[in-house]
């Protein structure tokens, strides 16, 4: 494991060579919220955002497909939404994809995490020249602050990543 620090961004990537155990697919429908549900959660939450930022009161989701984030066992972890106020950008909303974690993970009416895949491609090149351009998206609870990541594989060698943390960039 390698542990980069770039720059004074303060982004922090995780190269990690070699073999990877044989992946599952978390197929395990009882715990599993699909994006339906979960865009259901949303819908639901905004009145109850709307009561800590005012100008969500209006608001609407995005009837756009969430980004989906996945844990560590390559399972959905949660989904991000998009809210809309008269059909701009007015936040998002991160609803959890499983049972077991309450619904609402959080919300914001900062940039969206996902709006920077295109810098951290930048930063995991640097370290992984021939990388996959599209990203898996994960998230960590963690205490190290951002949990939104995202995973560049190697296109020479799949077993071959670079983490990079999305909103530190």
């Amino acid at each position: 494991l390698l542990l980069f620090a770039v720059g004074g961004l303060g982004a922090f990537l995780f190269f990690i060579p070699g073999k990877q155990a044989n992946k599952k697919v978390y197929t395990e429908t009882t715990r599993t919220v699909t994006p339906t549900q979960a865009r259901q959660a949303a819908i639901a939450e905004l009145p109850r955002a709307a009561l800590s930022i005012p100008e969500w009161k209006d608001a609407s989701i995005s009837s756009d497909d969430p980004f989906i984030f996945y844990d560590l066992k390559d399972r959905p972890i949660c989904y991000m939404f998009t809210v809309l106020l008269q059909g701009r950008y007015a936040g998002y909303i991160t609803i959890s994809a499983r049972t077991e974690i309450f619904p609402v993970i959080g919300y914001s009416t900062g940039k969206p995490p996902t709006q920077n895949i295109g810098k951290a491609l930048e930063v995991a090149q640097r370290v992984l020249p021939s990388v996959n351009p599209a990203p898996q998206l994960l998230f960590l609870f963690s205490d190290m602050g951002d949990p939104y990541l995202a995973k560049f594989s190697s296109t020479e060698d799949p077993s071959s990543f670079v983490v990079v943390r999305l909103q530190s960039l």
